[in-house]
């Protein structure tokens, strides 16, 4: 599934779920796709399609983009990571990775137990830390 029907996807879930919530997509090389913000809750989401190579999926983040995901986690703050897969005759699963669960997502190929919907990820980043203040 293409980034832009990822975004439309995960705005609508928000939407639905935040009223008074901002979701904002952002067209940057250097920063994630999306910034969020609720009354309690701040962060950022990047969206990927995985690719396959051989006999395994890969994130095929852009240079400076995971390296930006994992300062920004070390600093507190809440990054996330969603992707799909880019051969939709698979099916329409999407993955979630938090926290430090991107680093492992960078490093291994495993994906069993990120599977997900849209608005389970929703639900999952509005849960995530609060700020504190």
């Amino acid at each position: 599934m293409k980034e832009t029907m990822m975004w439309k996807k995960l705005r609508d879930c928000f939407n639905d779920l935040v009223p008074y919530g901002v979701i904002e997509r952002i067209d940057s090389a250097r920063i994630p796709d999306i910034h969020y913000r609720t009354a309690t809750h701040e962060g950022w989401i990047e969206l990927k399609q995985l690719k396959q190579r051989r006999n395994h999926w890969v994130v095929p983040f852009r240079p400076g983009q995971f390296a930006w995901l994992s300062k920004y986690r070390i600093l507190n703050g809440v990054s996330i990571l969603v992707a799909t897969m880019r051969d939709e005759t698979i099916g329409d699963d999407w993955y979630c990775f938090k926290g430090r669960e991107i680093q492992e997502r960078y490093y291994n190929t495993e994906l069993y137990g990120y599977k997900t919907k849209p608005l389970a990820i929703i639900q999952l980043i509005v849960g995530c830390r609060p700020i504190t203040v």
